[in-house]
């Protein structure tokens, strides 16, 4: 096989030789992955390597996980590489079965092992963040986007995962405790007790799989106006309520930040309701007041987590003080749903 690399070349693209000869090897298992050529990719904050692989047939993303690094602001639970990458991989799979609108948003695993594997590219794509911040509003947001979603919860329900690694939600804890808990101490003592309480009774539910990191970087939009989603190495047992409201949390900001854009007007409400309307095996008047409190917290902790440039650096004053209004106010031990808030 050719690989078409010279020696030097891995580590002048600032790829990981290690990571680059098995990426290879995986690609070997694939039909017409000759002439490969590697670069790397944004990998994000929990040491993972990511590089994109091109051959004359298409293009591959490598995915390698590694034991998680000291990382400035973070203190992640020291989970076992194979395990974080067999959460992946199942998660991801799963998804690919049933994340579908019409067609497939999340891309299929070709090749994995212990550590790694190798999926489809989305070719042609920019993450939603980049529309967001910049005032465009692709149509995919409200249509495709939440009635995929609805179907993967739908189908990922917990009783087919609990003897799998997805049943150990130490890292899901932990992000709840950053989140949840880190935003209860910059509420006033009421409501951060409505807060911690809503914390912990999420750590007691697994309805079912849930993406866990369903984030604007995280959903990428093609040239064609296509929906992807990736990246569920965060999957956990949850409920439907968390993926929901950790989405709607950045359309929430976006449609605030841009509401003289008649495109954004009721952005959130809308994906809300097409994703209601689609959920089946659950009550979705329950659901819908579960994430209200979601929604109120990770709004919240978009603009006070130690990651808050990546995600409201575009966002004026006025309108994040507007947007952290109607957040706090949503903190409350009888919430409504969160179609009646947005």
């Amino acid at each position: 096989m050719n690989h078409n690399i010279e020696p030097g070349t891995i580590a002048e693209v600032g790829i990981d030789r290690e990571a680059a000869a098995h990426c290879l090897t995986l690609l070997s298992s694939l039909e017409g992955a000759a002439n490969v050529q590697l670069w790397p990719a944004d990998a994000g904050v929990w040491n993972n390597v990511v590089i994109e692989a091109v051959t004359p047939q298409q293009t591959y993303y490598f995915k390698q996980y590694r034991e998680f690094a000291d990382i400035p602001n973070y203190s992640p639970p020291r989970i076992p590489t194979e395990q974080r990458a067999q959460v992946a991989q199942i998660a991801q799979t799963a998804a690919a079965e049933s994340f579908i609108d019409g067609y497939r948003l999340v891309p299929a695993v070709l090749a994995r092992d212990n550590t790694a594997f190798v999926m489809e590219a989305v070719p042609d794509a920019d993450n939603l963040l980049g529309y967001l911040s910049s005032g465009q509003c692709p149509e995919a947001i409200t249509t495709a986007l939440p009635a995929a979603l609805a179907r993967f919860h739908s189908a990922a329900r917990s009783e087919y995962y609990v003897d799998t690694p997805l049943s150990d939600n130490h890292f899901r804890d932990y992000k709840v405790d950053l989140q949840y808990h880190n935003v209860a101490q910059s509420l006033d003592p009421e409501r951060g007790q409505i807060l911690r309480d809503f914390a912990e009774w999420y750590k007691q539910q697994q309805e079912c799989m849930a993406h866990g990191d369903l984030n604007s970087k995280n959903v990428l939009i093609t040239s064609g106006g296509t929906a992807h989603v990736i990246d569920f190495e965060q999957a956990h047992l949850g409920t439907p309520a968390y993926d929901l409201a950790f989405i709607l949390s950045e359309l929430f900001i976006a449609e605030i930040q841009h509401k003289q854009n008649p495109a954004f007007h009721n952005l959130s409400r809308a994906f809300a309701e097409r994703y209601l309307g689609a959920l089946e095996g659950y009550d979705s008047s329950r659901v819908a007041r579960e994430a209200t409190l979601h929604l109120a917290a990770q709004v919240i902790y978009r603009f006070k987590g130690p990651s808050h440039k990546v995600w409201t650096s575009y966002v004026t004053d006025e309108a994040r003080e507007e947007v952290l209004e109607k957040a706090i106010a949503l903190i409350v031990s009888e919430p409504q749903p969160v179609t009646a808030v947005l």
